[in-house]
């Protein structure tokens, strides 16, 4: 087999092997997310308001993956705590709107 197309192929199968487990692990950090968010914010969400929470935070997991899934990790580390979880994802925000302004 060519090299070229050897390589390619092993590219492809491991973007295809591991995309579905890194998009599972956002729609799990999603999930937290919202639940979060309703947690915070003391009431639960309309479902327009989850269907939008949850579009942004899989458009934003997909963009900054390691940061996301790393507060992910980080509060489930620390026993799943909102408060954890969402402080970390507001210092990704603010360094990413730092980085912009740049």
């Amino acid at each position: 087999m060519n090299p070229k197309l050897k390589f390619l192929a092993i590219v492809l199968f491991g973007l295809f092997l591991f995309s579905p487990s890194l998009m599972a692990n956002c729609d799990k950090a999603c999930e937290k997310f919202i639940i979060c968010t309703e947690e915070i914010n003391k009431r639960t969400a309309t479902p327009e308001e989850k269907t939008k929470l949850n579009k942004a935070c899989a458009d934003s997991c997909k963009k900054y993956q390691t940061d996301i899934l790393g507060c992910f990790e980080k509060s489930n580390a620390e026993g799943g705590s909102c408060a954890s979880y969402s402080a970390c994802t507001m210092q990704v925000a603010q360094k990413l709107k730092n980085n912009k302004k740049k």
